[in-house]
């Protein structure tokens, strides 16, 4: 009996991390500094730098929801972003199924205003 419920609760386990589908992509230090905008604030202080395109690949075999597909991409977006010194992206458009593309820019910070 007792083999038995160690066994069950083991089974339990494996299947609740593999129906849980945990997210693919870890947001780095670095990533953590690129902001995801729908638009530039400051676009005078900004240079274009590329296009980033990104696509979310989860294996998950009971599907998984369109927020944990964002965050993915919105994760995958960040550290690629970092990784190329750039630290603003804005999507070119809405997701498409699992991918998305991103205007990635390098922008100076502001000035303060002079008194």
């Amino acid at each position: 009996m007792f083999r038995t419920i160690i066994a069950l609760t083991l089974t339990a386990s494996a299947l609740a991390a593999f129906i849980a589908g945990c997210s693919q992509a870890e947001l780095t230090a670095e990533g953590q500094k690129v902001q995801i905008t729908d638009q530039l604030l400051d676009p005078d202080n900004c240079t274009l730098k590329n296009t980033i395109n990104i696509k979310a690949e989860r294996n998950d075999p009971l599907g998984v929801e369109p927020e944990e597909i964002q965050h993915d991409i919105n994760v995958m977006a960040r550290n690629t972003a970092a990784a190329q010194g750039t630290y603003v992206l804005v999507p070119k458009g809405p997701p498409e199924g699992n991918s998305q593309s991103f205007t990635a820019y390098i922008c100076k910070p502001a000035e303060a205003p002079k008194e």
